[in-house]
């Protein structure tokens, strides 16, 4: 191993060093100022991997070719990736490593470096594959970098980039890979430069980019051609990255609120913007004609921390990688809703009242919010850009459903895609872009199935009952959920012309055929129930939200806030008729399959649950040995009268957490203005579910979580897990990594199985 200085020697080899450090040195060379750093040399990397190799027959196979699998057996890859990279992070470096690496840090001066990869791939600069390896912060001491040194090389072995060479065809052993450790002071803000064609753009963010999520997130935005800046778009950045200015283990960065702005007032002084711009004519004059940089500017000065041509340049056969960062061509950038990737025609929607029926079919639909009149015609939508940041709104539950690539969260995409007429949108590199982009392999490969059952069942969200013959093969204990005025929004909609909205005429006109009605909505379950037999299907009974859904005839004007007006079972004592009509289909399909539920949605008292069910043992539903009752848990008063729920009848309860938490915390998950946590981050939300499914259990009452507004992690699910959760429901995408964790939690926890009420 060897130690070579970017700043300090003449242009350094790729072969040497890596593309990345290459490119470096040759604008240190060319007179930029670029940040200090030193470079492990290839040959660092080579002695590890044969050392490791002696050892480990895996890796040894890998490198000289002899180990074949099947890209398809995620789990083989997996449990390759995982001894291979346990072996790399493992080894054992001599004395004398460890002596001239701390020498060389030393020489830095700074009290948190960065380790960055920089690799050498193909015949040309391998851009795209520097995007699949992290670049971690570290605190300046030699064991703790030799330790993240060891982790960016066994990277190249994460199970995600050996399918990527498998599918690319690429040798392992060609692969040379070195390491800058960079000098990371304090600064006040960092961003990018990017040069394509004679244009020229600029980001800006507040802090040091987020190891996972790049430069992109938030980042002011500007756009030039030559000296001219021709557009700019102010930051929307919340939260950020600093180096701590007194550094410690593991706080090398701290996440702090951004300062405020005032409005119309650019991060980026007019004076550092002429240094970028100037910056970027010397590139053009060296012939770095398409290219990205990366800077910061820790002492006042703009320093240049990376450099990587751009677009990429790669091998003919190549596909760009998933960036876990944001694209710089990205003309906007959200959160991914609904992964996936379309190219096609943009169209803007600027208010609610434009007939959906007109929107053209197959293109990107972008919106600030979805109407619920619109959700009924998204299947024909190519994709979906909304300005609403919420994951689990109306139209990101039903793009995931659909397969529609979807992004939320945008800041001003209307006016900022007001003039494009078509574009890429890419949900998984996060943002829009102006040219088609080749197809990416999922960064993530698909889980396969875990073998056996778990004690805690897994059941499936459903919001349009006709799409369950995609989720089929699921490994599910059932349907946990399925949200009725979505599934019937189809139904009420105008088709003669007017404002595009559901129309209350229409709603009275299928009231008035009750018996058709009924028809339809048995057609539209059958299949489910059916599929599902005997396993359970829980339908959640209409919360017919005041002015969400236009009004069903004869209900009162109550309240301006659809989370605390009309709704819920309340609906069902002022105008039953739709609630009767879905008792009678349910009491149809219960008597063919015999395996239905029924959900109350929104209880506020035991006297509503009770008038509810009254209406349930009109029909005749209790009389079904296997039917059960439940009710939704979205009202906090529930968390102190569960009993007096059961005493009334209840049977079962359903966690609604974004409801809950909404009215536990005083503050709606969409309240950006607000300065405060994701609503199901609270401490308060986790207590509150957890103090839920504990009095469940000491009630001997079955409890679920639908869980699609939960980041749920696996030591969250422990957690309610120990509980005595009973079930889990959650999206298709979270079916496998759900079913793993329980297998996992229960073998570890040996929770006694519920017993049965």
């Amino acid at each position: 191993m060897h130690i070579v200085w970017l700043d300090r020697s003449s242009v350094l080899g790729r072969e040497e060093v890596g593309d990345v450090a290459a490119a470096l040195s040759r604008l240190a060379h060319e007179g930029e100022r670029i940040a200090p750093a030193m470079v492990i040399a290839v040959d660092g990397w080579t002695d590890c991997l044969g050392a490791v190799s002696e050892q480990e027959p895996l890796l040894l196979g890998l490198l000289d070719g002899s180990l074949h699998f099947d890209s398809r057996q995620y789990q083989v890859v997996r449990h390759i990736a995982q001894k291979v990279r346990q072996q790399i992070q493992g080894w054992e470096v001599t004395p004398q490593w460890l002596m001239t690496l701390g020498e060389g840090l030393a020489g830095l001066g700074c009290g948190v470096v960065r380790v960055l990869p920089s690799l050498v791939y193909g015949e040309h600069c391998g851009v795209a594959v520097e995007q699949m390896l992290r670049s971690p912060w570290c605190l300046n001491h030699p064991r703790l970098v030799q330790r993240t040194i060891q982790a960016v090389w066994s990277e190249v072995f994460a199970a995600r980039n050996l399918l990527y060479w498998h599918r690319q065809g690429v040798a392992i052993a060609q692969l040379r890979l070195g390491v800058i450790i960079q000098a990371a002071p304090p600064t006040a803000m960092t961003g990018t430069l990017t040069l394509t064609d004679q244009q020229w753009q600029l980001e800006v963010i507040h802090g040091v980019p987020d190891v996972t999520l790049g430069y992109g997130v938030g980042a002011e935005v500007y756009g030039g051609s030559g000296e001219k800046e021709t557009t700019w778009s102010p930051s929307q950045q919340k939260r950020a990255w600093l180096i701590a200015s007194v550094p410690t283990v593991p706080v090398c960065v701290q996440d702090v609120l951004c300062p405020a702005m005032a409005e119309g007032q650019p991060l980026l002084s007019p004076q550092h913007r002429d240094t970028l711009v100037a910056i970027a004519h010397r590139l053009r004059q060296q012939g770095h004609n398409h290219c990205r940089l990366t800077w910061m500017m820790p002492d006042g000065f703009i320093t240049i921390t990376g450099y990587t041509p751009y677009p990429p340049i790669g091998r003919p056969d190549s596909h760009p990688i998933h960036s876990t960062g944001v694209d710089p061509k990205a003309l906007v950038t959200g959160i991914c809703a609904s992964s996936g990737s379309v190219y096609a025609p943009v169209f803007c929607i600027d208010h609610e009242d434009l007939l959906p029926q007109t929107f053209p079919d197959g293109a990107i639909w972008v919106a600030a919010t979805m109407a619920m009149a619109w959700l009924p015609h998204l299947h024909r939508a190519g994709g979906l850009v909304l300005e609403q940041p919420q994951m689990t709104s109306h139209g990101a539950l039903v793009a995931r459903e659909l397969g529609i690539p979807a992004l939320v969260g945008v800041p001003q995409a209307l006016q900022r895609l007001a003039t494009v007429s078509q574009a890429w949108l890419d949900s998984d590199r996060h943002g829009i872009f102006l040219n088609a982009l080749a197809p990416i392999p999922q960064d993530t490969p698909p889980i396969a199935p875990a073998p056996g059952s778990t004690q805690t069942q897994v059941w499936l969200n459903l919001n349009q009952p006709h799409l369950l013959h995609r989720w089929a093969d699921l490994p599910i204990d059932g349907v946990g959920l399925i949200r009725s005025e979505l599934m019937m929004l189809s139904l009420f909609h105008s088709h003669h012309g007017g404002p595009a909205a559901l129309d209350p005429d229409s709603i009275q006109r299928w009231l008035d055929r009750p018996e058709q009605l009924i028809r339809q909505w048995v057609a539209w379950l059958r299949p489910v129930v059916a599929a599902m037999a005997p396993r359970p299907v829980f339908y959640r009974s209409t919360d017919w939200r005041s002015l969400e859904f236009p009004p069903l005839p004869h209900l009162p004007t109550v309240g301006v806030n659809p989370l605390l007006g009309l709704r819920g079972t309340a609906v069902y004592a002022h105008n039953s008729q739709l609630f009767d009509i879905e008792l009678q289909a349910i009491h149809t399909l219960q008597q063919d399959y015999g395996n239905v539920r029924i959900i109350l949605p929104f209880v506020r008292s035991v006297a509503e649950f009770q008038a509810a069910r009254d209406r349930l043992l009109k029909v005749g539903l209790c009389d079904h040995p296997q039917f059960e009752l439940w009710l939704m848990a979205e009202v906090p008063s529930i968390l102190f009268q569960l009993a007096d729920y059961q005493a009334a009848g209840a049977q079962g309860v359903a966690i609604g957490p974004r409801d809950l938490g909404q009215l536990l915390l005083g503050y709606e998950a969409d309240a950006m203005a607000l300065s405060l946590p994701p609503l199901t981050d609270h401490p308060a939300v986790w207590s509150a579910i957890e103090f839920l499914i504990l009095t469940a259990h000491r009630l001997r009452l079955p409890v679920s979580l639908c869980s699609s507004t939960l980041n749920l992690q696996p030591h969250q699910l422990k957690r309610l897990v120990a509980a005595g959760l009973t079930a889990i429901s959650v999206e298709r995408d979270a079916i496998a990594p759900i079913r793993r964790h329980l297998l996992h939690l229960e073998q570890t926890l040996h929770h006694p199985p519920f017993p049965s009420p």
